[in-house]
């Protein structure tokens, strides 16, 4: 699970995308007008964004209809693009705000630490076992990531220049390199072992905090009287933990972490968080 210092560094990051992509757009819509006018002085025809494909027809009118598709393909990416970065930025700023408000301070939180030690120790034990495997699954896949991506840049600097130069091919080897670049930039490939296992465990210390945060904010929503709160029944479980709160009333909170994605190698294992009123 992501601490909030994570989500805000993502919102960041989303931000300058959506930057990039909006000034993209702008460029090539610039190209695209230039291109079309360029075409039109040329040929002494007439058309627009809609028909130029069917009137640009003649094998000397290539160059001309490339240069106008090219700059309105790249263009219509970059407007998806946006689309699509101010939809990620609405979801992680709705999840912010969702950690912030569990995030506040709780009575409930140290009693279900207290309660928590025993499965705590359970989960740091497997999610360290986790990303080691991890780390060493990136440092098999990174020689031939590297290979992928030096090839696909091989091939985009040989066809640099060259008007025919398929944008679909381009397409394939943008798709390569952004899939190597995955791997090469993970941190798993830039780090020690014994480096990023120390990293991943002091991040996960205050995403354990967090697990903790989320879970005693399930809880309240039921309305516990928090100075009477009682745990009982701790356990650790092949799926995960599990206790029941108390309040005094006849009524028990049952409060579950369950493990989700353990036995994935990419998905990173997290947890789940259940909770139910039972009455008595």
């Amino acid at each position: 699970m992501a601490t909030i210092n994570q989500i805000k560094k993502q919102i960041e990051t989303a931000n300058g995308r959506l930057a990039k992509y909006e000034k993209n757009a702008s460029m090539y819509d610039v190209r695209a007008t230039k291109a079309i006018e360029k075409a039109k002085k040329a040929t002494g025809k007439e058309f627009d964004r809609a028909n130029y494909s069917f009137v640009l027809s003649d094998r000397n009118e290539w160059e001309l209809k490339y240069s106008i598709e090219s700059n309105l393909e790249y263009y219509y990416e970059n407007c998806k693009k946006i689309q699509n970065e101010k939809a990620n930025i609405e979801r992680l700023t709705k999840v912010l705000d969702e950690m912030e408000v569990e995030s506040r301070p709780s009575n409930l939180i140290e009693p279900l630490n207290a309660a928590m030690v025993e499965f705590k120790s359970a989960w740091f034990e497997r999610m360290m076992a986790w990303f080691g495997n991890y780390y060493d699954n990136i440092q098999k896949a990174l020689p031939e990531a590297k290979s992928r991506y030096n090839r696909a840049r091989r091939i985009e600097d040989a066809m640099s220049g060259r008007y025919y130069w398929n944008h679909y091919l381009r397409k394939i080897t943008a798709a390569v390199r952004a899939s190597a670049a995955e791997i090469i930039s993970d941190k798993a490939a830039r780090m020690f072992k014994v480096e990023f296992l120390s990293w991943k465990r002091a991040e996960m210390e205050e995403t354990w905090n967090g697990c903790v945060a989320k879970l005693a904010s399930k809880c309240e929503k039921f309305g516990l009287d928090e100075s009477a709160i009682k745990v009982s029944k701790p356990q650790v479980t092949a799926k995960g933990f599990q206790c029941f709160l108390t309040d005094g009333t006849n009524r028990v909170i049952d409060a579950r972490m369950i493990w989700a994605a353990e036995y994935s190698d990419i998905v990173s294992p997290h947890t789940r968080y259940i909770v139910t009123e039972r009455r008595k």
